[in-house]
């Protein structure tokens, strides 16, 4: 009697189903991530340019949207009363806290909330920090 050995069908199927699964939900929960990075890179560049510490707030949130859109980038989720500018020091800092609801499956979704800061740019270097 011979053995068989190997990867059946019915085993490639589910593995493919379970990778196929991962990669979707991945991506579904992963842009949010990538469009808060998105989000501290406008306002680190933003805290670096002195013409933006001379605006109001309703001049401000017009430089903000237009930076928003030169990349085509949907930042929907960010409300501009949830946006504020500090001044530490000699610089100044932006910070903005939002939350992301992101629909998983049926009735179930995933809030991730963000809390983006122009201080989480370090000489060109991304640094992320937990428990902000």
């Amino acid at each position: 009697m011979r053995i068989l050995n190997g990867f059946g069908l019915v085993s490639f199927i589910f593995f493919m189903l379970i990778v196929v699964f991962l990669v979707i939900y991945g991506i579904r929960i992963g842009a949010p991530f990538f469009q808060n990075t998105r989000v501290e890179r406008i306002f680190e560049k933003m805290a670096r340019d002195s013409s933006v510490r001379k605006l109001d707030s309703k001049k401000f949130h017009e430089i903000f949207r237009k930076e928003a859109d030169l990349d085509n980038t949907s930042l929907r989720s960010i409300e501009f009363e949830n946006i504020e500018i500090k001044e530490e020091g000699s610089s100044y800092v932006i910070n903005a806290t939002y939350s992301v609801k992101v629909p998983f499956y049926s009735n179930i979704s995933i809030c991730i909330d963000f809390n983006p800061s122009s201080k989480n740019f370090e000489s060109g270097k991304y640094v992320y920090t937990f428990g902000r």
